[in-house]
This record gives structure tokens, C-alpha cells and sequence, in this order.
């Protein structure tokens, strides 16, 4: 078996100084720390506007772009979604794909982890610790509205 992704990650280096030459034209400075790399990275971020079209041109849809939200994202960052049955369902680390109600009963001591790492959405701790208190959230379902 020959893999030619490998193959292709090795003739056409991915990395600062490839994108360096390849958008903004040139050799990366050899020396490139600090200041100098955040311009080096500025550069290249023209470049890379320029030659894909279908960028967008403000810093919120470049990283929606870069991070896209899942539809069903009950956060901004899409680290929660709701899963058709209206049940939230976590969409990062080990317990990926496991609704909170499970990870609740399972695993209390991930839900305490996630209710205090600084670095979630405040919606997400908040949630982890009303599951922790027995307060799992569940979606209506939109066609419950028609009836």
C-alpha cells in the first residue's frame, strides 16, 4: 500500500515558510520570531485573500470559515449540539457523539471537569453543571408548535 497523501505532504511542504513563498512571494525571514512572524502571518493572510475568492473579508467569517458551527450547535462554538431526539449531545474530547444525560450517569467527574474549565463557553460549564445537578435540557421539537 503507498500512500499518496504521504507522498504529496512531502513534495509540497504545508508549513510557514511553504505558504510564505507560495502567497506572499519569497523567502520567510530565517530569523522570523515575535513581530516578525505575526507580519510574516499577516502577508500571508493578504496572499491567501487574494488567490481564494470565495474567502470572506472580515476576521468573523474567515474563523466561521476556519471553525464552522454545525446547525444543531446549541453553543456558539459548536462544543454542545442537540441531537434529533431534542437530547444535548457533547462534540469534543472522549465523550464526543454522548449525550449529557448519559455522561451524567457514566461519568460525573468529566461533567465537574467541564463545568470548571475556564476555556469552554459559559453556556457549555453552565450546562455541565446543571446536568451534574440533574437538570439535563431538552429541545422541544419544532412541529410540537403546530399542533
Amino acid at each position: 500500500v503507498v500512500d499518496a497523501m504521504s507522498i504529496f505532504h512531502m513534495k509540497e511542504p504545508r508549513d510557514m515558510a511553504a505558504a510564505y513563498e507560495i502567497f506572499a512571494g519569497g523567502e520567510l525571514p530565517t530569523r522570523a520570531e515575535g513581530e516578525e512572524v505575526a507580519l510574516a502571518a499577516l502577508e500571508i493572510a493578504e496572499g491567501q485573500l487574494e488567490a481564494y475568492e470565495d474567502l470572506p473579508h472580515d476576521p468573523a467569517g474567515l474563523y466561521r470559515f476556519v471553525h464552522p458551527i454545525e446547525d444543531n450547535a446549541i453553543d456558539a462554538t459548536g462544543r454542545m449540539l442537540w441531537s434529533d431526539e431534542g437530547e444535548p449531545v457533547i462534540n469534543f474530547g472522549k465523550y464526543k457523539g454522548v449525550t449529557l444525560g448519559t455522561v451524567a450517569e457514566e461519568a460525573p467527574d468529566y461533567l465537574s471537569w467541564m463545568a470548571g474549565k475556564q476555556d469552554l463557553p459559559e453556556s457549555v460549564r453552565n450546562m455541565a453543571s446543571a446536568a451534574l445537578a440533574g437538570k439535563i435540557p431538552h429541545r422541544e421539537n419544532e412541529d410540537d408548535h403546530d399542533a
